[in-house]
């Protein structure tokens, strides 16, 4: 399988609440409860659950749904609309913003590894 080219913005893992299969992870605001959100990196990258990496989520849960690529444009279409509603929130609520940025959210290429 093509790896996923993930930039590590963290939104994903900031909006945890939105898959039923990372409820268990959710902190209670939706963030997930191993992002470290200072550093912005996973402190569980090396085991972190299945569901959490593209490609191994992909062979154990979405396989008998989705084509190798349907999946992987799945999932850049997903991050790309949490990246525009993020821009979105930003414009509305700027001061929220000013203290803790997070990395560069504008594209979607990078390092495949988010570990801390």
């Amino acid at each position: 399988m093509q790896k996923f080219k993930c930039d590590c913005c963290g939104l994903c893992c900031r909006h945890i609440d939105r898959s039923p299969l990372s409820k268990d992870l959710d902190s209670g605001d939706g963030v997930c409860k191993f992002l470290d959100t200072e550093k912005n990196l996973c402190k569980i990258y090396k085991n972190r659950p299945d569901f959490c990496n593209v490609e191994v989520g992909y062979k154990k849960y979405f396989s008998k749904l989705y084509t190798e690529e349907e999946y992987l444009n799945l999932n850049y279409e997903s991050c790309r609309k949490l990246k525009l509603e993020h821009q979105k929130e930003k414009v509305s609520a700027p001061y929220l913003y000013q203290a803790a940025q997070t990395p560069s959210t504008e594209t979607i290429q990078g390092p495949t590894a988010c570990k801390g």
